[in-house]
């Protein structure tokens, strides 16, 4: 007996291997604020808006409205303030970056990375949590 699978990813780009697991990778949505430390020594308060097990999504205000985009592969301190919990700092790369919208007096940016060094605490900590919220998600479906 042979089972077809109706889901099949497809790509017309050559890519990595780790980036396709990487978007296989569940995501969960969070909403922790975290600060980026970039390579200039320059600090961008966001907010994390979705997690997996390989990196996080986040946003950012920059006062200035013609600010730019971080550059991909650029490597940057990552700090997350979540509430009820002590700090976690990471190093992440960054794999895109774009522009959101632009306002009068602000530019609003978005940024993909990619943890590098994450404390093994830590990759643990963000694991229950993507579990925890993968499971409240998968029951709350089930019940409807």
């Amino acid at each position: 007996m042979v089972i077809e699978s109706k889901h099949t990813l497809q790509t017309r780009a050559r890519l990595p291997e780790t980036t396709v697991i990487r978007r296989l990778s569940h995501r969960v949505r969070v909403r922790w604020p975290t600060t980026l430390v970039t390579s200039n020594h320059e600090t961008l308060d966001g907010m994390t808006r979705n997690l997996n097990s390989a990196g996080i999504f986040l946003y950012y205000s920059h006062t200035d409205p013609r600010a730019l985009p971080l550059r991909a592969d650029e490597r940057v301190i990552v700090i997350f303030k979540i509430p009820g919990r002590d700090h976690i700092q990471a190093i992440a790369q960054v794999v895109w970056s774009d522009i959101l919208a632009i306002e009068e007096t602000s530019t609003i940016l978005g940024v993909g990375l990619e943890f590098v060094e994450l404390g093994r605490d830590d990759q643990d900590y963000f694991l229950r949590v993507i579990t925890d919220k993968t499971f409240q998600l998968t029951l709350a479906q089930s019940e409807e």
